[in-house]
Order: C-alpha cells, then structure tokens, then sequence
C-alpha cells in the first residue's frame, strides 16, 4: 500500500517539529558552543546529503544503496568523532565530515555494483532524464 503525498507530507512534518522540540529541550538543558553545532552541522551535512546527491546521479542506485549510504556515513562520522575525545573541535568535525563522505559514497557505489544492473530501471531513467534533457523529472507533487 503505497501512502498519499499528503499524509507523507504531513508525517514529514510532524516528526521535524518532534525533532526540533526535542533539540530545543536538550539544548536548554546543556547549552553547546554555537561553533560546535555548526561544525556538526557540517559534518552531518557532508556525511549524509552530499553523497546521496552524487549517488542520484548513479542509474545503478537504488533506495537501499542510498539507506546503506547513508547508514554508513553517519556510522563514519560517529566514529571519528568518538576516536577524537571529549572537546570537540572545528578540526574533529572537518575530519570526520571528509571520512564520512568518502565512506558513505563508496558504500553506497559498492552496493549498487553488489546486483545486477537493470536497464529498465527509474534510476537509469532519471538519470538519463537529468543528463540529457529529454524527460520532465520535477514534477510538481500534487498532493503538496
């Protein structure tokens, strides 16, 4: 059963403001630096959105290439930030946003070569709409 836009929409709502409530409560309790959270921001930023654009370009990704991407790039970043220790620095975050991007892109290429390709695919389709012009690939959402 595949979910109207609106009712996607609306959950996509609902848990952003659930989210930014939550980090409010958290930040009140224990403010941060305002450097730290921008540092992480970046590092989130590049573990997790720049690879996933890169791999929307790749006709061999799929969904699950992208949830393993993903998944891989904010383990990544994790783990640099932990193996880096308590204080948290602009430098940790850079770092850990440089392993993180290469790791998630790479994860996510690999999985993708892991099956078979298949030329009917909406990646392949999208991709070749992207690069060459020929289809209408932004839609508008009709249930926005």
């Amino acid at each position: 059963v595949t979910a109207m836009t609106s009712r996607r929409l609306a959950v996509t709502r609902v848990s952003l403001v659930a989210s930014v409530t939550l980090a409010g409560l958290l930040l009140a309790r224990a403010p941060l630096d305002p450097r730290t959270l921008i540092g992480l921001a970046i590092a989130l930023c590049a573990s997790a959105i720049a690879p996933l654009l890169a791999l929307s370009l790749w006709p061999r990704a799929e969904s699950s290439d992208a949830t393993i991407a993903l998944l891989a790039g904010l383990a990544a970043a994790e783990v640099v930030i932990f193996l880096a220790g308590a204080p948290a620095t602009i430098e940790v975050f850079a770092n850990a946003a440089v392993v993180a991007a290469g790791v998630s892109f790479v994860s996510g290429v690999a999985t993708s070569l892991c099956r078979r390709a298949d030329p009917t695919s909406h990646g392949g389709a999208f991709v070749h709409g992207v690069l060459h012009g020929e289809a209408d690939v932004l839609n508008p959402d009709k249930g926005a």
